[in-house]
């Protein structure tokens, strides 16, 4: 039932109190008239009440889906993309230290933080096991290689004296 049915039956309810007043202010009083218009009375209210119940939960659940539109749009805002690490940070929270966050997930509406893998600078998302790093890790990545290289090569300089 709409906004508009139960003001409808509201004024059906008020139409069918103002005849039963005049049944009632008549000499005779026919009672079963006045039953069915009682009764009729009844199922007009009961309308209006059910109408206007089903109207304050859809105004619940649109004012719901609302206040949850700003508070995706507030995040949107608060947002911004690491192009390094092409993962997403809060501007709100630089201050503390980035936490980076999942585009992927957020392309679904879900802010959801990246864990920080074994390797410094290296996130996954635990939702669906993909991999972002850092400058950081990409520079922790050069050295790492770097230093078995100096070991290959120190290893090769010792074989090559014996």
């Amino acid at each position: 039932m709409s906004i508009a049915a139960g003001i409808t039956a509201t004024k059906a309810t008020l139409d069918v109190a103002k005849i039963l007043s005049d049944l009632v202010s008549r000499p005779n009083i026919d009672a079963v008239d006045v039953r069915g218009k009682l009764h009729e009375l009844l199922i007009h209210a009961v309308n209006a009440q059910t109408a206007l119940a089903e109207a304050q939960l859809e105004m619940s659940e649109l004012r719901n889906q609302l206040q949850e539109q700003n508070r995706l749009r507030e995040i949107d805002a608060d947002l911004e993309m690491d192009l390094e690490g092409r993962y997403l940070v809060r501007k709100s929270e630089k201050a503390r230290g980035l936490i980076p966050y999942c585009p992927t997930c957020w392309g679904y509406t879900k802010l959801v933080p990246l864990t920080l893998t074994q390797h410094p600078g290296a996130f996954k998302c635990a939702l669906h096991d993909i991999y972002f790093d850092s400058r950081e890790h990409r520079e922790y990545i050069k050295r790492r290689n770097e230093e078995v290289n100096n070991q290959r090569d120190r290893r090769r300089h010792r074989v090559s004296d014996i």
